[in-house]
């Protein structure tokens, strides 16, 4: 006698038609749930330039490095930057620090730039 593994993909491929598949079940996903989002928070600042180099699109590394080299970006890379800085994880608190550092290394008054930057998108 065969036996098949328990699992629902497999018993879903195992109705063959329509009428054996519940109406639910025919337009349900069956894989892994994205939607939680883990490991929220886990990423430090000191770990930003060290994951800049390996692990950010190339975008990213892009304007991280350019960021890093004139402290400073125009609003849309600072914008596309912070957002990103955000899904990976960092806190507000990181963040505000990050761009803080930044600035400061500038010649952009610090602390209003960051505050107006900051405001909306948090």
């Amino acid at each position: 006698m065969l036996t098949f593994p328990t699992t629902k993909l497999s018993r879903l491929s195992l109705m063959t038609s329509e009428q054996d598949c519940p109406k639910h079940l025919r337009h349900a996903y069956v894989g892994q749930d994205y939607s939680i989002q883990k490991n929220i928070g886990k990423i430090s600042l000191e770990q930003i330039d060290a994951l800049s180099g390996k692990s950010f699109p190339l975008c990213m590394r892009h304007l991280h490095k350019a960021l890093r080299e004139n402290h400073h970006l125009r609003h849309g890379g600072r914008m596309q930057y912070g957002l990103f800085l955000k899904g990976i994880g960092l806190t507000l608190e990181q963040a505000l620090q990050f761009w803080r550092s930044e600035f400061v290394k500038g010649k952009v008054d610090a602390d209003k730039r960051v505050t107006q930057m900051n405001e909306r998108r948090y």
